[in-house]
This record gives structure tokens, C-alpha cells and sequence, in this order.
């Protein structure tokens, strides 16, 4: 009987044993069913800024609104046409160059060859006039981005009140699509 009873009463130590450790356990964590509410992000735009660099080749991450631009956001979408016109000369501008230094199996950098130090005479390719139409080429694209700068500047404090949010995205949207030409 003596033993009996010093194994119910072994049993029972285990079984609340069992219970405390389950109660103790049960009372760090929580039991809900609605899930853990998130946290507030505060700086939203860097996170979304890493996920664009890291993913940025995915489609699904830009967004592009569907929209109409209203006569303001026109009016900002119509500048950056003439800027991606004038990336588009400066593009074509350095495509010309690198064919022009691949036909002369030129480099932009100019390593003197060990013929030329001995000759003491080095070919030219480019006449001086060359030269100059490049030089004022050159000139031309860096005036046009130069004028339109303070244009664009001048047309957002115009606008900048009176455009949605959805229409701001679309610029950007437009603005990286012009970007990613360079």
C-alpha cells in the first residue's frame, strides 16, 4: 500500500510539474489568432529606394499610374520630352564617337605607341576642322541641358501645388525612364 501510494503521489508531482511548466510557458507568448499588429515604418521611402536598387529589374516594382495628366501635369511632361530629346542627341552624340574610335581603332586616352616615340612623328586622323564641329557639338548639347534646368525648375514652382499624387508618379516614372537611357 506504502508503495502504491508513493507512486500515485510521484505521479501526481509530475503531472503538476507537467501543468506548471505548460502555464509558465503559456503565459510568455501570446495566444491570438489575429496575428502580431505591424509596426509603423517611419522612413518608408528608404526601404522603398533599397528595394528599387536590389530589385529594380523586376516590372512589378515601378509603378506607373494609368491616368490622364490634367493640363498641369502636362505642362510637366511636355518639358521632359525636350529633355529626353536632348538625351537622345547626346546618346546618339557618344554611339558616333565610339564608332568613329573603333574605325581608327582608337582609344579615348591617348597612350603614346613605342613606333611613335622613335619616329617622332605621330598620324594625325582628325583634321582641325573635325575638331571644331566636335567641339561645338559638344557645346550645343551642354547649352541646351544647361537652359533646361531653370526651365524645368520654373515650370515645377508653377505646378507644384496643383498636380495628384498619382500624376507626381508618373513624372517620376517618366523621369526614370529618361534616365536609364544615359
Amino acid at each position: 500500500m506504502y508503495i502504491v501510494q508513493r507512486n500515485l503521489l510521484r505521479f501526481t508531482f509530475r503531472l503538476l510539474l507537467l501543468y506548471l511548466v505548460t502555464l509558465i510557458s503559456g503565459c510568455g507568448s501570446n495566444i491570438s489568432f489575429d496575428g502580431p499588429e505591424p509596426k509603423e515604418v517611419t522612413n518608408r521611402k528608404i526601404i522603398e529606394k533599397a528595394f528599387r536598387k536590389k530589385l529594380g529589374l523586376l516590372p512589378y516594382i515601378e509603378y506607373t499610374p494609368l491616368i490622364e495628366p490634367t493640363k498641369n501635369g502636362q505642362v510637366l511632361l511636355d518639358q521632359l520630352s525636350v529633355l529626353e530629346v536632348i538625351i537622345d542627341d547626346h546618346v546618339l552624340y557618344k554611339k558616333q564617337k565610339d564608332i568613329y574610335l573603333k574605325r581608327w581603332n582608337l582609344k579615348r586616352i591617348k597612350v603614346p605607341d613605342i613606333s611613335n616615340v622613335f619616329n617622332r612623328k605621330q598620324k594625325d586622323r582628325e583634321t582641325l576642322d573635325e575638331k571644331i564641329a566636335e567641339i561645338k557639338l559638344i557645346k550645343s548639347i551642354t547649352n541646351r541641358y544647361e537652359s533646361w534646368s531653370p526651365e524645368w525648375s520654373k515650370k515645377v514652382d508653377i505646378v507644384q501645388t496643383k498636380v495628384s499624387i498619382d500624376e507626381v508618379d508618373l513624372v517620376k516614372s517618366e523621369i526614370n525612364r529618361i534616365a536609364k537611357k544615359l
